[in-house]
């Protein structure tokens, strides 16, 4: 029996690389997964958009992306927030989306509770298939 969801399926995607947002996004519409997305340039943007959530202004997507290294406020600083502000997620699931190869990287995202994967770039239409939204 096929699973029906009574929402559309969202994401959200937070890289300050505009081509990797581009090639994030293109791969995302193979899946047929999503309805609809949201773009961040930086974890200070999505941290403004996690205080909406909290506030109930705005609908929490199904997944967000979320690139560890950007400029100003960077992943692991996002990852801080919602622990330190006890962000409730009770659909969405939080991926980090990284090129870092070190080790010591993954250990730390797993230390975050709010961390359901860990993946690495490029993100791959079967690393998305895998994460049953």
């Amino acid at each position: 029996m096929a699973k029906t969801t009574s929402h559309k399926k969202s994401v959200w995607v937070v890289d300050d690389d505009p081509v990797a947002r581009l090639l994030i996004n293109k791969t995302l519409e193979r899946t047929g997964l999503f309805e609809a997305s949201r773009e961040f340039e930086d974890g200070s943007d999505l941290i403004k958009a996690l205080k909406e959530l909290t506030e109930n202004s705005i609908e929490e997507p199904d997944l967000i992306l979320l690139d560890i290294n950007m400029p100003e406020k960077d992943g692991w600083d996002v990852l801080t927030f919602i622990k330190d502000e006890n962000i409730p997620f009770i659909r969405c699931q939080l991926v980090l989306l990284t090129s870092s190869i070190n080790p010591k990287d993954k250990a730390r995202a797993f230390s975050y509770d709010s961390v359901d994967e860990y993946l690495n770039k490029p993100l791959a239409k079967e690393d998305l298939q895998s994460l049953n939204l």
